[in-house]
């Protein structure tokens, strides 16, 4: 990824910036087990002391280097046998700073220095020293304990282990430690410490260690913590500020209390009392398997230990005496313990949830090969506020609470146990097996989901599995533009966050088709042959050695797989270079015509890389960092369901870019016609169906799914319906037809898009016969790109079919979206309103075909049938996708929508209602926003009228107020319905349908709301863009960055303001880009969208002095968070200019002098060094310096005036000693005599038509542009117009107006006669202001701008004065300050001539005849 060097090397989440290649073989000591006691408090603070067995690599062990980050050493010892005192070096990174902190303009240098804090230490902050004698060589009789469970090498070169004693405290937590205590906000909060992954670096900021992943060894961990906490102890936790750990105590024993719980990373050897005091109890872990301390975690707090138990096992028992007995002997498992914390008051919610981890287990165990581990516990903890991720730690995983979810949530479910089965599975894939080089994350990422999404087939079923799976290669496919490989070589630094996140969704897939080509080329077993050989390696220790312990390679997992399941090298070879070291997927175009000649099908197959074709028009990939493929190669199954119904499959070779291939066909009949007697059979077989024949039920789910509905075998229901049917000349076009339907790419063998086309029947066909389920969702995409009545009915069908998987169920829904419109007379909406009211309403007195006349009251919820309730939610999100012509919702859906939310009613029910609620509520809200339309391309005004104007949008207002309230008082789950009702109100404000109060989002950003309530709010307002002109909301912001209790909610509003700058420029809420002029005349230049982008961005907000104060307080505070830190250098890579970094202050030493001839005596103009830095690339390293002689005269030079920045650095230089040199040389022959000095860069242009000079015109043309582009010109740009403005008698006042836009006309079409007549229109532009205005800040606006003018014009008269040379008549220059008339000549004013600030002065100058005043720049 650091290809370009002037990139920070930081990242989000994870910052892992060592070399995992060559620092642990460099430090001359392996770690082959390390000893933790710690005394924890509730309050942050920890003391004790750790032991390191080190095996030196070397004799000249002299100086043991460890990560020691946020720490307190207090000493330091040697243990052989006694402690002897050692001698240390602590020198932790300093923190990143500005040398000018009142200077935002600077922040490149804060960027670097953050970079090169992050890198600073990477060999070890602790520095121990290691007397001589102390490595002395092994007994060969004794034992070595080695970091690995492999039998030592016995050899010359082992050195007996030393052990390095280290006591240290923690004063501040730092990035590794999460202290959850109980505030004003949260008062009832239970304070509980963890640890946390948010970086690489985390663990070294709560233990002197070895901080490299690679770096394994055994582990003891003592964490000594109070024996328990009492009510009194967690109310006082918020108020006090001492660092006494005691205070968590009380005497008082009526008081409640809770135990404290220890889960750590191991297995738990004994639990005791302190011997020295019974009110501290000792927790002893022990973790016998060598992981690194990456993989070390633990949690300290009131937590509630439960154990995961097995489903009881059937056994017959004819006498039951004792229900515990009973219960104690049915469940018995014979795996690893399973335990899970929480803490008090979520006991009955984590029993519910926590239960698919034994099946997990069991599955993992009997598929994959054995635990790495003896014992597996997760805990959940308050980690949302802390910002702190899902911490995967040797047999211990750190969740956040909020996984938790009751028995009557549904839609949690389904993520709760994704998340905790992905969990156990990274103990064997990211835990005991861990990446090579960062490279290789994909591996690990992707055999760990891998084996998840197996898991998930087994729990929920194929259809799921292959449901998901379908979805992913999509969304793979669309997503793989512009993207790093999954593998790229050369990265030694961890992905971004970004990056991890395509890499999870895409190795997988990539995993999924490796496995289908190993098992096509070589055994039927392909990964699941593999994947336990990798974790039998592992565990039994013959997976690499030393550094490389149970660490997994990219060729080495290609070379096992070519070992495992045999097959072709190369061709495993080909498949990881395009699948795994390149990028991109293919997209195909495919086309099929039957040859009746030849009788075989002819397939077009045209293949297109998009992220190629990307990369071919994007010049910075010439070097080819992202290498996408142009041409994927492989073997691809196309399926062809032929007349008689049997499939055949056919394998193609894919090889080129275009190329037609022939299919041999093997049936001679055509497709079947309806009036067959086949058709015939059918028909009368459903008809029994619905007579109640199970027998023939049957046979018609054997033969067609679609039609295992009675309902459409009623003519009088098929009317109700508007069931439209094929007609005659369909029939005749079906019955040429020589196949059923064909598949591509039927086994998903390919991560790819197929755009196929084929006729609607054959997709029908494909649809109500085809049972795989990827089959069935093509078949629906397929036809909702192809919408008519005949379409909308069968999709219909579709979903009242039960038979069908719920989620194609779900897709058929939005799928009638596509017929929804009013060439089809709306017939989609329909079919969708008369599903929804056949199921979940109750049936209306009056049966109506008309859409536009439909009402219905909604039944009481009932979510007993999971599958009937997400489908509910999917029927009331494609309802509300509805648009008509003019891109405007139907006035039926609005009031169907408002009355969803009125007539709501959850009574009797067993399930929540809140995330239906929420979903009808962001239904209500997308319905009320319109759309363009494809015609218009744009929303026109009576589009705006008609939606303001809306009947239902009051009711619909009022009804989400309703819900907020009753949810500000009964809090639904996760304030899932407020946080739909602050995205239901920005919806309408952005679209103007609600007036813009920031007031009602403000109050929800508050402290002690729920964080992602904040966050909702937060980004709510940053839609509004209060960074434009709400200065009050801008310090509250950037006060939250700085100060706010929530971590989680600090990083997210960072990002936000970063994410919603595109959003607004794509929005256009941002300042009008700044308008440049041609010399020619005022035509716009044109510029890419990212240049005017990001040159509205630097004006506003990048010109607000109140935006880059807070900006710049904020990044220089002391306790910013690192990622917040990073986030806001990046908005200020966005909005503001980045000033030039002064030049370092170093000391060159002078080359030898060579002696030149004296020339004449000049007058001198410098007097000091001058210091010539060049980038020549000679032979020598050092900068050429051009040293001027002393002056001698007794007149002293004048000195020159420096900037208050500038000073600094100025006096430095003058403060420099002086060196000593001969009477007159010179490094390098004399410049050559001064060129013409160059300021104004003038393209050749016309002369003007009268008057004034091509110089003139050219100085005043650079003037007006710069007055243009200042933002105090915005009043004086154009003429003033008396009602636009709001200025009455304007003319009455003022006599002669004029105005900026008026100077440029004329002085384009040459009106003037000189530039003092420029000069005069200006300084009446000016006069005018003040004299209509008097006072305000018309006036104050006219002010600022004359001083840019003032300043603008003295140094172009200096500079007009210099270009004409010191001989020439020229008029003397014009003070700009001085009122003059247009047509009068100023007098010549004394004084000294000015030397322009462009001119480069010479070496040595004629003796001027007056005196010479340089620049004060």
């Amino acid at each position: 990824r650091r290809e370009r060097k002037d990139e920070p090397a930081v990242q989000f989440g994870a910052v892992a910036l060592r070399s995992h290649e060559e620092m642990p073989l460099t430090k001359g000591y392996l770690v082959s087990h390390q000893k933790v006691s710690i005394n924890v408090a509730l309050n942050g603070k920890i003391s004790g002391f750790t032991e390191l067995t080190i095996i030196p690599t070397a004799p000249d062990l002299k100086v043991i280097w460890l990560h020691a980050r946020d720490l307190n050493i207090i000493s330091a010892s040697l243990r052989i046998p006694t402690n002897i005192p050692l001698d240390f070096s602590h020198l932790p990174p300093a923190p990143p700073g500005l040398t000018e902190p009142t200077n935002i303009h600077t922040y490149p240098e804060l960027k670097r220095a953050v970079w090169r804090a992050t890198s600073e230490g990477e060999e070890g902050e602790l520095g121990i020293g290691i007397p001589s004698g102390s490595v002395t060589k092994a007994n060969s009789a004794v034992a070595v304990v080695a970091a690995t469970p492999k039998e030592e090498k016995k050899g010359d070169d082992e050195w007996e282990p030393i052990v390095v004693s280290i006591e240290y405290e923690v004063v501040k937590p730092g990035a590794g430690i999460v202290v959850v205590r109980p505030d004003d906000a949260n008062p009832s909060r239970f304070p509980h410490v963890f640890t946390s992954a948010a970086s690489d670096i985390a663990a070294r900021t709560w233990i002197p260690c070895s901080d490299y992943a690679r770096d394994r060894c055994t582990w003891d961990l003592e964490i000594i913590v109070p024996r328990v906490l009492y009510a009194g102890s967690s109310r006082r936790a918020a108020a006090s500020t001492e660092d006494d750990p005691d205070f968590f105590s009380n005497e008082d024993e009526q008081e409640e209390e809770w135990p404290i719980s220890v889960a750590c990373s191991g297995e738990l050897v004994e639990q005791v009392t302190h011997p020295d005091r019974s009110d501290r109890v000792i927790w002893h872990y022990s973790q016998a398997t060598p992981v690194s301390v990456h993989h070390i975690a633990w949690a300290v707090g009131p937590f509630v230990i439960s154990e995961i138990l097995g489903k009881p096992k059937d056994v017959r028992r004819e006498v039951v005496e004792d229900e515990n007995e009973e219960e104690e002997d049915q469940v018995k498992d014979d795996g690893p313990k399973l335990h899970a914390l929480c803490l008090p008051g979520r006991e009955a919610e984590m029993a519910h949830s926590v239960a698919v981890i034994r099946q997990a287990m069991d599955f993992y165990t009997s598929t994959f090969g054995s635990y790495p581990f003896s014992t597996y516990t997760v805990a959940f903890v308050d980690s949302l506020s802390a910002g702190s991720p899902t911490f995967h730690s040797a047999a211990f995983t750190l969740f956040s609470s909020d996984m938790l979810h009751p028995p009557n949530i549904i839609d949690q479910a389904y993520e709760t146990r994704h998340l905790l089965a992905h969990a156990l599975a990274t103990q064997w894939s990211g835990v005991n097996l861990i990446p090579k080089t960062p490279s290789d994350v994909w591996l690990t990422t992707g055999i760990a989901l891998h084996i998840t999404s197996l898991f998930i087939r087994a729990l929920w079923g194929n259809n799921e599995y292959r449901f998901r799976l379908k979805k992913d290669v999509i969304r793979c496919a669309n997503t793989d533009v512009q993207r790093e490989p999954i593998s790229v070589p050369t990265r030694h630094t961890q992905p971004e966050p970004e990056q991890l996140q395509f890499i999870a969704l895409k190795a997988p897939l990539v995993l999924h088709i490796l496995d289908k080509h190993l098992r096509k080329s070589g055994t039927s077993l392909g990964l699941d042959k593999v994947l336990p050989k990798l974790f039998l390696d592992a565990i039994t220790g013959d997976l690499g050695s030393g550094a490389n312990f149970n660490t997994i390679h990219t060729n080495g997992f290609m070379r096992t797989c070519r070992k495992a399941c045999g097959g072709s090298g190369e061709s495993l070879k080909s498949f990881f270079d395009q699948w795994v070291y390149g990028s991109g997927c293919p997209t195909f175009l495919i086309s099929a015509m039957f040859n009746r000649k030849k009788m075989a099908v002819e397939l077009k197959i045209e293949q297109k890389c998009l992220a190629y074709n990307w990369a071919q028009n994007a010049p910075w990939e010439e070097s080819g960092h992202l290498r996408p493929i142009p041409l994927f190669e492989g073997q691809m199954t196309i399926r062809i369901h032929e007349a008689d119904g049997t499939p055949y499959e056919h394998v193609l070779n894919i090889q080129d870019a275009y190329k037609r291939h022939e299919v041999p066909f093997n049936t001679k009949y055509k497709r079947i016609r309806r009036n067959t007697k086949r058709y015939q059979a059918r028909q009368a077989a459903a008809t029994a169906a619905a007579s109640g024949d199970v027998e023939a039920q049957e046979d018609v789910a054997m033969m067609d799914v679609g039609f295992n509905l009675a309902l459409w075998e009623d003519e009088t229901e098929r009317e109700k319906w508007r069931v439209a049917d094929w007609t005659e000349e369909d029939d005749a076009v079906m019955s040429q037809a020589t196949y059923e339907w064909i598949r591509i790419d039927a086994d998903l063998e390919w991560i790819c898009n197929v755009q196929f086309e084929q006729q609607d029947f054959m997709w029908l066909s494909q649809l109500q016969r085809d049972r795989d389920i990827v089959a069935q969702l093509e078949a629906v995409h397929a036809l909702s790109r192809q919408p008519s009545a005949i379409i909308s009915a069968n999709l219909t069908r579709t979903i009242l079919v039960t038979d069908y998987f719920f989620r194609v169920r779900m897709e058929a829904a939005l799928a009638l979206v596509t017929s929804a419109t009013e060439k089809m007379d709306f017939i989609g909406l329909f079919h969708l309103f008369k599903l929804f009211q056949s199921q979940y309403c109750f049936e209306p007195d009056v049966e109506t075909q008309d859409p536009s006349a439909f009402r219905c009251i909604p039944k009481t919820n009932n979510f007993e049938q999971l599958t009937e309730y997400f489908l509910k939610k999917t029927i009331v999100k494609a309802i509300s996708m509805v648009r008509d012509q003019e891109g405007q919702t139907p006035p039926v859906v609005q009031q169907f929508l408002v009355d969803l939310l009125a007539y709501n009613d959850n009574l009797g029910n067993l399930y929540s209602d809140t995330f239906y609620i929420a979903e009808v509520m962001n239904a209500l809200a997308h319905s009320f926003v319109a759309v363009a339309s494809k015609e218009a391309g744009h929303l026109t005004e009576e589009t705006y009228e008609e939606a303001q104007n809306n009947e239902y949008l009051q009711p619909a207002i009022q009804e989400v107020e309703r819900y907020m309230s009753t949810d500000r008082l009964v809090p639904s789950y996760h304030n899932a319905i407020t946080i739909a009702g602050i995205e239901f109100k920005v919806k309408l404000t952005m679209a103007c349908l609600m007036p813009e109060d920031r007031t009602k989002f403000f109050v929800y950003t508050r402290d002690g709301n729920y964080p992602p309530v904040r966050i909702a709010a937060f980004d709510a307002l940053l839609l509004l863009n209060p960074l434009q002109d709400v200065l009050p909301l801008v310090r509250y912001f950037f006060g939250v960055l700085r100060n706010d209790s929530s971590l989680l909610v600090q990083r997210r509003l960072a990002q936000s303001l970063l994410q919603s700058l595109p959003v607004l420029a794509a929005i256009h809420d941002l300042a009008a880009p700044e308008m440049v002029f041609e010399e020619e005349g005022a035509a716009k230049k044109e510029k890419d969208p990212l240049s005017n982008v990001l040159k509205a961005l630097r004006k506003k907000p990048g010109r607000s002095v109140n935006y880059r104060q807070q900006l710049l307080q904020t990044l220089i505070h002391e306790g910013i968070d690192p990622e917040v830190q990073l986030c806001l250098l990046k908005l200020c890579e966005s909005t503001v200019r980045a000033a030039g970094e002064p030049l370092m202050k170093v000391r060159i030493p002078a080359r030898a002098p060579t002696l030149v001839a004296e020339p004449p005596a000049p007058t001198p103009v410098s007097t000091f060094p001058k210091i010539k830095l060049t980038t020549s690339q000679g032979p020598s390293s050092l900068p050429p310096i051009t040293l001027s002689r002393r002056s001698s005269s007794a007149v002293p030079p004048p000195v020159p005036v420096v900037p208050e920045r500038e000073r600094e650095r100025f006096e430095e230089v003058q403060d420099a000693p002086y060196v000593e040199e001969p009477a007159y040389y010179e490094p390098a022959p004399l410049p050559p005599p001064p060129s013409p000095p160059k300021k104004l860069k003038i393209k050749a242009q016309a002369p003007p038509r009268t008057g004034m000079s091509g110089s003139d015109v050219a100085a005043c043309r650079s003037i007006l542009k710069k007055l243009l582009k200042d933002k105090y010109s915005l009043m004086f740009r154009a003429p003033v117009d008396p009602v636009k403005s709001g200025a009455p008698g304007y003319f009455d006042v003022i006599q002669y107006p004029m105005d900026l836009s008026t100077m440029s006309a004329k002085l384009q079409a040459g009106q003037y006669a000189d530039r003092s007549a420029f000069r005069a229109d200006f300084k009446l532009v000016i006069s005018n202001a003040r004299l209509y205005n008097v006072a305000g800040i018309v006036v104050e606006q006219a002010d600022r701008i004359d001083a840019v003018f003032n300043k603008a014009w003295d140094r172009m008269e200096a500079t007009l004065l210099g270009m004409a040379g010191p001989t020439a008549h020229v008029p003397a220059p014009i003070p700009a300050h001085v009122p003059i008339p247009a047509a009068e000549a100023p007098p010549k004013p004394p004084g000294p001539k000015i030397v322009p600030k462009i001119l480069k002065v010479p070496r040595y100058l004629p003796p001027p005849r007056e005196p010479v005043q340089q620049d004060p720049v």
